[in-house]
């Protein structure tokens, strides 16, 4: 039976308009402390930590588009942290697309790195956008590390069984009389 694959509606992260965009590979505004370039079959993660340049409550945006617009599956994962990081799963599937990918995340921040305040047009909204290429190839094999959401256990459990002697059957040859 196949699997049934998870789906998100597309956002258009890309079409909003934004004060900055944040050019650093690995984020001034959202800390990406895991972000793989290649995104393989089976489920990949990328780390986020985040940065005191957002806005506390901001709700974070992130979109992955294939090579032909269409959105890839990504959802954080509730109640698991890796430090301070929130992980997103992303899951590709066999049917994705290879070739390049785009990755979209949208924020909002109350002051940019240089700690200049952000015009008014981009007050309250989503006002800092970071985008990277990602290549996806779902012929390769998955490699990405294992992630337990609730601790493993094990019970071990001791069987004393007696010695067992295991005896030879003998073999008995019966005479018989001579005729």
């Amino acid at each position: 039976m196949p699997k049934i694959q998870n789906s998100v509606f597309k956002r258009n992260l890309q079409g909003y308009r934004v004060w900055i965009e944040d050019t650093n590979p690995i984020s001034d505004y959202f800390q990406l402390k895991l972000i793989p370039d290649i995104l393989t079959a089976g489920k990949n993660v990328i780390v986020m930590a985040g940065s005191s340049y957002l806005e506390p409550t901001t709700e974070v945006l992130v979109e992955i588009l294939d090579i032909n617009g269409a959105t890839v599956f990504l959802r954080p994962i509730k109640n698991y942290l890796e430090g301070l990081s929130r992980v997103i799963s992303v899951e590709v599937y066999q049917d994705t697309p290879p070739g390049p990918a785009t990755l979209t995340i949208l924020g909002y921040i109350m002051q940019d790195i240089n700690g200049n305040k952000p015009p008014v047009d981009f007050h309250g909204g989503y006002n800092v956008r970071y985008t990277k290429q990602i290549i996806i190839d779902p012929s390769l094999q998955n490699i990405s590390t294992i992630r337990l959401l609730r601790s493993s256990q094990i019970a071990i459990q001791e069987i004393i069984v007696p010695a067992r002697k295991m005896e030879t059957p003998r073999l008995i040859i019966k005479e018989y009389p001579e005729i």
